[in-house]
C-alpha cells in the first residue's frame, strides 16, 4: 500500500510541475488585443504616432515606389494592475511586446507569403494601449506585386497579424490575429501639377517644383497612402528617378 501511495504521489507532484510550467508559458490571445492601425500625424516633416479612437480606414501601397508597407498599431493591454503603491514591488502586468506574425493574401484567399517580424521592445502598462510598429508588406511580396501589377493596376490585398512578447512577470503572451484589408497599386498615388512642367522643353516633365505645398505637408512616408506630387518624389527618391517622370 505505501508503494502504491509512493507512486500516486510521484505522479501527482509530476502532474503538478508540469502544469505549473505550462501556467508559465501560456499563450494567451485575450489580454492583448491589436484595435487598429493609428494614422501619422505629420509636422515639420515629422511623422508622430499617437494611440487614440481614430485609426487607418483603407490603406494603399504604392508598390512602384515603395518596398514595405508599415503599420503602427494600437495595441491594448486588458491586463489589470497587480502592484500596491503601499508595497514596494514592481507591476508584473506590463507587457514587453517584441515582434509580431503576418500572412499577407489576396482578395481570393491566395496567400502571397506569411513571415515573422521582430519589432523595437514596446513596454504597455497594464489598461492602456501603446504604439507598435509593425511590417506587414515585406520586399519580396512587394517585389512580386510591382512585377505582377501593371501601371496603375490595383489589387486587393486582406492581412492578417498578430503581436507576441511577455510580461514583465515572465510569462508568453500573443494577441490574437487582427484582419484589415489594403489595396496595393502601382503608379497610382503620384501627381504632376501643371506648375512643374517646364515650357521650354519638349513634352510633359517636372523640372520645376511646385509652388503647392500643401499635399506634399501630409506625406509621412512617399508609398503609403498619401498623394504626392512628382516634386516630393524627386526630394526624396533622387531627380533622376524615372519613377518621378510624367508617363510619355
Amino acid at each position: 500500500m505505501g508503494s502504491v501511495f509512493k507512486h500516486l504521489f510521484r505522479v501527482g507532484a509530476a502532474a503538478g510541475v508540469a502544469l505549473a510550467l505550462s501556467t508559465a508559458c501560456e499563450t494567451n490571445n485575450q489580454s492583448l488585443v491589436i484595435t487598429g492601425a493609428i494614422p501619422p500625424t505629420v509636422s515639420a516633416g515629422v511623422c508622430t504616432f499617437t494611440p487614440s479612437d481614430t485609426t487607418v480606414s483603407n490603406p494603399t501601397m504604392d508598390v512602384a515606389f515603395s518596398d514595405t508597407y508599415v503599420i503602427h498599431a494600437a495595441v491594448l493591454s486588458q491586463f489589470v494592475d497587480r502592484a500596491n503603491k503601499d508595497v514596494p514591488r514592481a507591476e508584473s502586468n506590463s507587457v514587453s511586446v517584441t515582434g509580431a506574425e503576418v500572412r499577407v493574401t489576396d482578395g481570393l484567399g491566395g496567400e502571397l507569403g506569411a513571415f515573422t517580424t521582430l519589432v523595437s521592445t514596446t513596454i504597455i502598462p497594464p489598461a492602456a494601449t501603446g504604439s507598435v510598429p509593425i511590417t506587414v508588406v515585406a520586399p519580396s511580396i512587394a517585389a512580386r506585386l510591382r512585377n505582377e501589377l501593371k501601371l496603375g493596376e490595383r489589387r486587393q490585398l486582406v492581412i492578417f497579424a498578430k503581436v507576441f512578447g511577455q510580461t514583465l512577470g515572465n510569462k508568453s503572451i500573443e494577441s490574437g490575429e487582427y484582419q484589415f484589408v489594403m489595396t496595393a497599386v502601382k503608379g497610382a498615388l503620384i501627381t504632376f501639377p501643371t506648375d512643374t512642367d517646364d515650357p521650354s522643353t519638349p513634352g510633359r516633365d517636372c523640372n520645376i517644383p511646385t509652388k503647392d505645398k500643401t499635399i506634399d505637408d501630409k506625406v509621412c512616408a512617399v508609398g503609403s497612402d498619401a498623394v504626392f506630387t512628382c516634386t516630393l518624389c524627386r526630394e526624396r527618391l533622387g531627380i533622376t528617378n524615372p519613377l518621378c517622370a510624367p508617363p510619355p
